[in-house]
């Protein structure tokens, strides 16, 4: 046989021997005649081929390589979600979000986000969220289908339909922060399709202030536990 060619995902290709072989992980590859030793990820590989050595110029017989686990799901380089939440505690609501994300590596995704929460009775407060999203998956199994994913979404809370009349003060709730991580799975039902389910914490913060001249009477914030569920397409 003749030598060995690895063809990169970039275009470039290497010849030489290749002298050590882990299948999903690496391969090492020996360039004659400079006896130099070069390592290859099986990720960044596209396609190895030997070529015969009695038709150096035919055409060689190919080899399509595994891909590493996280890159058989989830290719593509946008992605969108829609998800809904339930929010417990004393504050007792529901959420329901949308957003954009872009794929920065395998395990790393970020985006932008907006969120709507509202519950039921007179001493909650409707609101929407402006987010920045951040997205690691931990660990993955059955070659990336299943991932430990945390989640994270960081940003400005807008509350509306918030002015109160409490003990006959006018009052009303000014912005503030919206922190809201959580951890649970991703499951992909096809290689780009797929739902996120975990468990979180949600934080509002804000100021309670009088409605006649906006003095702040208190800081007010909204935290409880919740329930997120998601598609991605």
């Amino acid at each position: 046989m003749g030598p060995d060619i690895v063809e990169l995902n970039n275009g470039t290709s290497h010849q030489g021997t290749i002298i050590e072989q882990h299948p999903g992980k690496h391969l090492k590859l020996l360039q004659q005649p400079s006896n130099d030793t070069l390592t290859f990820n099986y990720k960044d590989i596209a396609v190895l081929r030997t070529v015969p050595q009695t038709e150096t110029n035919a055409t060689s017989e190919e080899t399509q390589l595994d891909k590493m686990p996280l890159s058989r799901f989830n290719q593509n380089t946008y992605s969108m979600y829609f998800s809904y939440s339930i929010n417990g505690g004393s504050w007792y609501h529901h959420g329901a979000g949308a957003g954009l994300l872009r794929k920065f590596t395998p395990k790393i995704q970020a985006g932008i986000g907006a969120y709507v929460h509202a519950g039921p009775g007179v001493y909650y407060y409707n609101s929407t969220a402006f987010t920045g999203e951040f997205r690691y998956a931990l660990q993955s199994s059955l070659e990336g289908r299943l991932s430990l994913l945390f989640s994270c979404s960081l940003g400005y809370q807008v509350y509306f339909d918030s002015e109160r009349v409490e003990e006959g003060v006018p009052t009303y709730i000014s912005n503030g922060v919206y922190f809201s991580p959580s951890i649970g799975y991703r499951l992909n039902f096809t290689d780009n399709i797929g739902m996120t389910i975990g468990l979180g914490y949600n934080y509002m913060g804000g100021k309670k202030r009088r409605q006649s001249n906006d003095e702040i009477l208190k800081n007010k914030h909204i935290s409880n536990l919740s329930l997120k569920a998601s598609i991605f397409f």
